[in-house]
Protein backbone atom coordinates (compact mmCIF):
# COMPACT_ATOMS: atom_id res chain seq x y z
CA UNK A 1 0.00 0.00 0.00
CA UNK A 2 3.02 2.28 -0.09
CA UNK A 3 3.17 5.24 -2.46
CA UNK A 4 6.58 5.36 -4.13
CA UNK A 5 8.01 8.59 -5.52
CA UNK A 6 11.11 8.13 -7.66
CA UNK A 7 12.91 11.46 -8.09
CA UNK A 8 15.38 12.68 -10.66
CA UNK A 9 18.02 15.13 -9.38
CA UNK A 10 16.32 17.43 -6.87
CA UNK A 11 17.37 21.08 -6.69
CA UNK A 12 16.58 23.85 -4.22
CA UNK A 13 18.13 25.74 -1.33
CA UNK A 14 21.30 24.05 0.00
CA UNK A 15 20.75 21.07 -2.30
CA UNK A 16 23.14 18.41 -3.61
CA UNK A 17 22.68 19.24 -7.27
CA UNK A 18 23.29 22.95 -7.84
CA UNK A 19 25.76 23.19 -4.94
CA UNK A 20 27.62 20.17 -6.28
CA UNK A 21 28.38 21.88 -9.59
CA UNK A 22 29.03 25.23 -7.90
CA UNK A 23 31.58 23.75 -5.48
CA UNK A 24 35.26 24.48 -6.12
CA UNK A 25 36.12 20.82 -5.54
CA UNK A 26 34.01 19.77 -8.55
CA UNK A 27 36.19 21.79 -10.91
CA UNK A 28 39.78 21.46 -12.03
CA UNK A 29 40.99 25.01 -11.45
CA UNK A 30 38.43 26.92 -13.59
CA UNK A 31 37.50 24.03 -15.86
CA UNK A 32 34.61 21.59 -15.51
CA UNK A 33 35.28 17.93 -16.38
CA UNK A 34 32.18 16.02 -17.50
CA UNK A 35 31.79 12.60 -19.09
CA UNK A 36 31.70 13.20 -22.87
CA UNK A 37 31.68 16.91 -21.93
CA UNK A 38 28.14 16.37 -20.61
CA UNK A 39 26.82 16.33 -24.17
CA UNK A 40 25.60 12.72 -24.08
CA UNK A 41 23.73 12.98 -20.80
CA UNK A 42 20.16 14.28 -20.52
CA UNK A 43 18.74 15.45 -17.20
CA UNK A 44 15.25 16.41 -16.05
CA UNK A 45 15.78 17.96 -12.57
CA UNK A 46 12.83 18.61 -10.29
CA UNK A 47 12.31 21.42 -7.76
CA UNK A 48 12.24 20.32 -4.12
CA UNK A 49 9.00 22.17 -3.33
CA UNK A 50 7.25 20.30 -6.15
CA UNK A 51 8.33 16.98 -4.64
CA UNK A 52 7.19 18.11 -1.19
CA UNK A 53 3.80 19.16 -2.58
CA UNK A 54 3.46 15.80 -4.31
CA UNK A 55 4.08 13.97 -1.02
CA UNK A 56 1.39 16.06 0.67
CA UNK A 57 -1.07 15.45 -2.16
CA UNK A 58 -0.33 11.71 -2.16
CA UNK A 59 -0.88 11.51 1.60
CA UNK A 60 -4.32 13.07 1.13
CA UNK A 61 -5.27 10.89 -1.84
CA UNK A 62 -6.19 7.28 -0.98
CA UNK A 63 -6.06 6.37 -4.68
CA UNK A 64 -2.29 6.96 -4.70
CA UNK A 65 -1.66 3.97 -2.42
CA UNK A 66 0.37 1.26 -4.11
CA UNK A 67 1.33 3.46 -7.07
CA UNK A 68 4.72 4.62 -8.34
CA UNK A 69 5.21 8.26 -9.41
CA UNK A 70 8.12 9.64 -11.41
CA UNK A 71 9.32 12.90 -9.86
CA UNK A 72 10.82 14.74 -12.81
CA UNK A 73 10.83 18.36 -13.89
CA UNK A 74 8.88 19.79 -16.83
CA UNK A 75 11.85 20.06 -19.24
CA UNK A 76 14.76 17.95 -20.41
CA UNK A 77 18.25 19.37 -20.92
CA UNK A 78 21.69 18.15 -21.86
CA UNK A 79 23.90 18.22 -18.79
CA UNK A 80 26.37 20.37 -20.73
CA UNK A 81 23.68 23.03 -21.26
CA UNK A 82 22.78 23.08 -17.58
CA UNK A 83 26.35 23.31 -16.27
CA UNK A 84 27.25 26.07 -18.74
CA UNK A 85 24.12 27.96 -17.69
CA UNK A 86 24.94 27.57 -14.00
CA UNK A 87 28.32 29.20 -14.61
CA UNK A 88 26.78 32.03 -16.61
CA UNK A 89 24.43 32.68 -13.69
CA UNK A 90 27.38 32.67 -11.29
CA UNK A 91 29.22 35.17 -13.54
CA UNK A 92 31.91 32.56 -14.05
CA UNK A 93 31.67 32.33 -17.82
CA UNK A 94 34.50 31.88 -20.29
CA UNK A 95 34.89 35.55 -21.19
CA UNK A 96 34.90 37.01 -17.68
CA UNK A 97 36.23 34.19 -15.53
CA UNK A 98 37.95 31.67 -17.82
CA UNK A 99 35.44 28.83 -17.46
CA UNK A 100 35.64 25.90 -19.85
CA UNK A 101 34.16 22.41 -20.03
CA UNK A 102 36.10 19.35 -21.19
CA UNK A 103 35.83 15.57 -21.50
CA UNK A 104 36.57 13.87 -18.21
CA UNK A 105 37.66 10.66 -19.95
CA UNK A 106 41.03 12.21 -20.80
CA UNK A 107 41.77 13.50 -17.31
CA UNK A 108 42.77 10.63 -14.99
CA UNK A 109 43.89 13.14 -12.36
CA UNK A 110 40.28 14.20 -11.76
CA UNK A 111 39.12 10.61 -11.29
CA UNK A 112 42.04 10.05 -8.91
CA UNK A 113 41.01 13.18 -7.01
CA UNK A 114 37.49 11.78 -6.61
CA UNK A 115 38.82 8.44 -5.34
CA UNK A 116 41.18 10.09 -2.87
CA UNK A 117 38.33 12.29 -1.67
CA UNK A 118 36.15 9.26 -0.93
CA UNK A 119 39.03 7.49 0.86
CA UNK A 120 39.96 10.46 3.03
CA UNK A 121 36.37 11.50 3.80
CA UNK A 122 34.26 8.34 3.31
CA UNK A 123 31.22 9.63 5.19
CA UNK A 124 30.96 13.13 3.77
CA UNK A 125 33.32 13.63 0.81
CA UNK A 126 34.33 17.24 0.23
CA UNK A 127 31.89 18.85 -2.18
CA UNK A 128 30.00 15.57 -2.49
CA UNK A 129 32.62 14.41 -4.99
CA UNK A 130 33.17 10.64 -5.15
CA UNK A 131 33.35 8.01 -7.94
CA UNK A 132 29.77 6.77 -7.49
CA UNK A 133 28.45 10.31 -7.85
CA UNK A 134 30.46 10.86 -11.03
CA UNK A 135 29.07 7.62 -12.46
CA UNK A 136 25.52 8.58 -11.52
CA UNK A 137 25.74 12.07 -12.98
CA UNK A 138 26.54 10.57 -16.40
CA UNK A 139 23.29 8.56 -16.44
CA UNK A 140 20.44 9.96 -18.53
CA UNK A 141 17.06 10.39 -16.84
CA UNK A 142 14.47 8.10 -18.43
CA UNK A 143 10.76 8.80 -18.11
CA UNK A 144 8.70 5.65 -18.58
CA UNK A 145 5.54 5.83 -20.65
CA UNK A 146 2.43 4.90 -18.70
CA UNK A 147 3.97 5.58 -15.28
CA UNK A 148 2.38 8.64 -13.60
CA UNK A 149 4.35 11.78 -12.78
CA UNK A 150 3.93 14.55 -10.21
CA UNK A 151 1.42 16.26 -12.48
CA UNK A 152 -0.87 13.27 -11.91
CA UNK A 153 -0.79 14.24 -8.24
CA UNK A 154 -2.01 17.74 -9.09
CA UNK A 155 1.39 19.47 -8.88
CA UNK A 156 2.12 22.43 -11.15
CA UNK A 157 5.79 21.97 -11.95
CA UNK A 158 8.33 24.77 -11.50
CA UNK A 159 10.74 25.38 -14.36
CA UNK A 160 14.45 25.71 -13.70
CA UNK A 161 14.46 29.08 -15.44
CA UNK A 162 12.11 30.38 -12.74
CA UNK A 163 14.03 29.15 -9.72
CA UNK A 164 17.70 28.44 -10.39
CA UNK A 165 18.88 32.08 -10.82
CA UNK A 166 17.78 32.77 -7.25
CA UNK A 167 19.33 29.58 -5.86
CA UNK A 168 22.73 30.26 -7.45
CA UNK A 169 22.91 33.92 -6.50
CA UNK A 170 25.06 33.25 -3.37
CA UNK A 171 27.66 31.54 -5.57
CA UNK A 172 28.34 34.47 -7.90
CA UNK A 173 31.92 35.51 -8.54
CA UNK A 174 32.87 38.71 -6.67
CA UNK A 175 29.67 38.51 -4.63
CA UNK A 176 30.81 41.51 -2.58
CA UNK A 177 30.53 43.73 -5.66
CA UNK A 178 27.36 45.82 -5.78
CA UNK A 179 26.59 45.92 -9.49
CA UNK A 180 24.64 48.71 -11.12
CA UNK A 181 21.23 47.87 -12.55
CA UNK A 182 21.77 46.49 -16.04
CA UNK A 183 25.57 46.35 -15.68
CA UNK A 184 25.58 42.62 -16.36
CA UNK A 185 23.47 41.18 -19.13
CA UNK A 186 20.89 38.56 -18.22
CA UNK A 187 22.41 35.13 -18.92
CA UNK A 188 20.77 33.23 -21.75
CA UNK A 189 18.73 30.25 -20.50
CA UNK A 190 19.66 26.64 -21.29
CA UNK A 191 18.26 25.05 -24.43
CA UNK A 192 15.82 22.19 -23.95
CA UNK A 193 16.49 19.08 -25.96
CA UNK A 194 13.86 17.77 -28.35
CA UNK A 195 13.01 14.06 -28.47
CA UNK A 196 14.41 13.66 -32.00
CA UNK A 197 17.70 15.28 -31.00
CA UNK A 198 17.90 13.09 -27.92
CA UNK A 199 17.56 9.99 -30.07
CA UNK A 200 20.52 11.14 -32.16
CA UNK A 201 22.71 11.35 -29.05
CA UNK A 202 22.40 7.64 -28.45
CA UNK A 203 22.24 6.47 -32.07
Amino acid sequence: NATIIRPADIYGAEDRFLRYYAHIWRRQFRSMPLWHKGEKTVKQPVFVSDVAQAIINAAKDPDSAGRVYQAVGPKRYQLSELVDWFHRLMRKDQKRWGYMRYDMRWDPSFLLKAKLNSWICPGTPIGGLHPARIEREAVTDKVLTGVPTLEDLGVTLTTMEQQVPWELRPYRAALYYDAELGEFETPSPPKCIEARDELRLFA
